[in-house]
């Protein structure tokens, strides 16, 4: 059966069970998988009965976010931005399912998640930020008892939305959570649309253009 495995993310820690985070592909499964820093002890920490994209581990390497549901551009998209907590098995799941939710990127201090979502103001593809710490200090909207005894915790957190008229993808965030860098797409109707990298200063809510549209 063919295998394919993509959408790499690790993590620079030590004495840790996983060090690698990916998406594998086997049949129509779509799987998130954690192993060692080799690719050894493989382990599948997604559903297997739904789609899941697009890994991020944090930097501790306790979490992995991830894209779960359904991606079919122009047919079918509904999905939601899910972090697994490696250490318990407990799922939080940090947006309402629809729209797409993609891109996750953790902050090196792990609290901050950026991600790309459409903002309902503009229906454009924007980046959004989650303060994890805050969030979770306020707790959950609701939690559930899974078949395997572990939790998943529903939040309904306050988003940070950097807007914009274009939509935007791929963030990276600073360490500290400071600044954003994304991708803009001028025009996505058009796969010849010039693009550019931007910055976006959280503190004075400013964006820096660091390429022209190209």
């Amino acid at each position: 059966m063919r295998s394919l495995i993509f959408f790499l993310s690790t993590f620079c820690a030590l004495n840790v069970s996983a060090a690698i985070a990916f998406q594998k592909q086997i049949g129509d499964q779509r799987l998130i998988v954690v192993a060692d820093d080799q690719g050894l002890n493989q382990r599948v920490i997604s559903d297997p009965s739904l789609d899941t994209y697009h890994p991020e581990m944090s930097s501790s390497g306790q979490y992995v976010a991830y894209t779960r549901g359904k991606i079919r551009p122009g047919v079918e998209v509904e999905n939601e931005l899910v972090v697994k907590d490696l250490n318990t098995g407990d799922s939080e799941v940090w947006t309402p399912k629809g729209n797409q939710y993609i891109h996750a990127e953790f902050s090196g201090n792990d609290r901050f998640l950026v991600f790309s979502g459409v903002n309902e103001k503009n229906d454009r593809q924007n980046i959004m930020i989650i303060d994890l710490k805050k969030e979770r200090e306020k707790g959950a909207d609701q939690v559930t008892i899974n078949s395997d005894g572990t939790l998943t915790y529903n939040y309904k957190p306050e988003l940070e939305i950097i807007e914009s008229q274009y939509d935007c993808y791929a963030p990276a965030v600073a360490s500290d959570g400071s600044f954003v860098l994304y991708h803009r797409t001028l025009d996505k109707s058009d796969k010849s649309s010039p693009k550019q990298l931007v910055q976006y200063f959280r503190g004075n809510k400013t964006v820096k253009e660091l390429t022209l549209a190209s």
